[in-house]
């Protein structure tokens, strides 16, 4: 052994105390038993062994026996086996029975590490809310080879069951929604991409349906089985509430959209009793007053001037009462949404100075009266925000009428708009544009525009023409930062 390079320290036993005793002071590297020692028999010396060291690597030397006792003494745990007179094999055979026992370690090891992991893995699956799975999908078809215990309370079902056959949980899916489930397994069989499916389910011991989310992700083998891990967890108490939030916004939306149509016509009947009964009035009292001054004789020109002025407040207050009424409602909308547009752009232009143009495509656009109503009122807003924010020299405005939608685009060359500017909490003319577009079914958004400053899109459906329905969710305003000039 020292001629092929072994360090030897040993100590010879006779006894299966004195063994038991050696293996227990020193942690030796390898049992060396002779076969017929009397009162330790190699048997006896590796039961000893195996039980103390399960790892220890065993090399047995014996007189020549017969084929059965040589594989009794493998079958009990020896690493190699030769003859007295062949002691010269003992340095490879010590270097085989060494190699073996480092792989037996590893392999045990490996076995171990492999034993915590699973019961670490299995602990961690019974305490997840929801139901941990493995399933597989081969041409047998699809079966469950993991589920943990949470299948009990999420399906009413064993793990036992879901293993033997994993069609018990296909039946608990909804009729209407089954093949849903069964596409996007597919989807996601063919594509490898995550599967996230939500869905309802009938359980045996559920009041009504339960809502379910089925989240996995998977990985092909090299024999084409495609296996997902993953989870399903129950969201019947979210979905419940995501479905009373939509119920709750769709209420909201609706009645926002009252308001507005009653705010439009209580502005309507203002603007026409203003005009009509006030104007008229304040008219009848002008005719009055001029009727007054020709009666006056020519020696009172103290009382004419008082009449004179009476006059001219007067015009005032008329002048005053046509511009509130018009205001409130312009009588141009009477005649259609591109000449109003038109009026508002040249009654801006002339009150601030800032050059505003409309474009109409085509020329003459007939919307129905809230559609038209709330574009003017749209295109009302977005140039009080130019005036106050902008600091725009130029507005660009442009209607378009194609495919039974109608959009309005408004551009100014003014500073931009930021992101923060749509988060302030002031901002209740931007919140306001996009609550009348959700309000009709449409959507706006508010960007950087191409040249520099701000640009306003809004489309909105046309009823008449058969336009999409509101959405169920909110439209939020959105910039992109990117495109956001400072």
């Amino acid at each position: 052994m020292e001629a092929e390079g072994y360090r030897i320290e040993a100590q010879r036993v006779e006894t299966l105390t004195a063994l038991t005793t050696a293996l227990s002071r020193r942690p030796w590297d390898l049992l060396v038993a002779e076969h017929a020692v009397p009162g330790l028999d190699a048997l006896a010396a590796i039961a000893a062994a195996k039980e103390m060291r399960p790892d220890l690597p065993v090399v047995v030397v014996s007189d020549p026996i017969g084929e059965e006792a040589v594989a009794d003494i493998v079958k009990a745990g020896a690493d190699d086996y030769l003859l007295r007179d062949h002691l010269w094999r003992l340095p490879h055979a010590v270097a085989r029975a060494l190699a073996v026992a480092a792989e037996r370690r590893e392999r045990l090891q490996a076995q171990q590490a492999l034993r915590e992991s699973e019961a670490r893995f299995r602990s961690l699956a019974c305490h997840v809310p929801g139901m941990v799975f493995e399933l597989a999908r081969d041409r047998g078809g699809d079966r469950f080879t993991f589920v943990s215990e949470g299948a009990r309370p999420l399906l009413g079902l064993a793990p036992e069951t879901l293993l033997a056959d994993a069609g018990r949980f296909v039946e608990q899916i909804v009729p209407e929604e089954r093949a849903g489930f069964l596409e996007a397994l597919s989807q996601s069989a063919r594509r490898l991409d995550a599967c996230n499916w939500e869905g309802r389910l009938i359980t045996p011991y559920s009041n009504g349906p339960k809502w379910i989310n089925v989240r996995a992700g998977p990985r092909r083998r090299e024999d084409g089985t495609v296996l997902w891990a993953g989870i399903m967890t129950n969201i019947t108490r979210n979905k419940r509430m995501e479905l009373e939030a939509k119920r709750t916004s769709a209420e909201l939306l609706e009645l926002s959209s009252h308001v507005e149509r009653v705010k439009e016509e209580e502005r309507a009947r203002i603007a026409r009793e203003i005009h009509d009964d006030l104007g008229g009035t304040l008219t009848a009292v002008k005719l009055e007053l001029a009727s007054l001054m020709n009666r006056l004789p020519a020696q009172g020109m103290d009382l004419l001037g008082r009449v004179s002025s009476i006059r001219i407040l007067v015009d005032r207050v008329i002048a005053a009462t046509e511009r509130i009424a018009r205001d409130l409602r312009p009588p141009i909308l009477d005649f259609g949404l591109t000449p109003a547009l038109c009026w508002q752009a040249k009654e801006f232009e002339n009150r601030l100075g800032i050059v505003c143009d409309v474009e109409t495509e085509p020329e003459d656009v007939e919307l129905p009266e809230e559609l038209a109503t709330a574009l003017f009122r749209i295109f009302q807003e977005a140039l009080t925000n130019v005036s106050k924010h902008a600091g725009a020299s130029e507005v660009h405005a442009v209607l378009r009428y194609q495919g039974g939608r109608v959009s309005l685009e408004v551009m100014d060359n003014g500073r931009g708009i930021e992101a923060a500017d749509l988060a302030k909490p002031g901002a209740f003319g931007i919140r306001g544009i996009f609550e009348r577009c959700r309000a009709l079914g449409g959507e706006a958004h508010i960007e950087a525009g191409p040249r520099g400053g701000t640009r306003l899109r809004v489309s909105i459906p046309d009823p008449q023409a058969g336009g999409s329905p509101p959405r169920d969710e909110p439209h939020r305003p959105s910039l992109t930062p990117a495109e956001a000039r400072p």
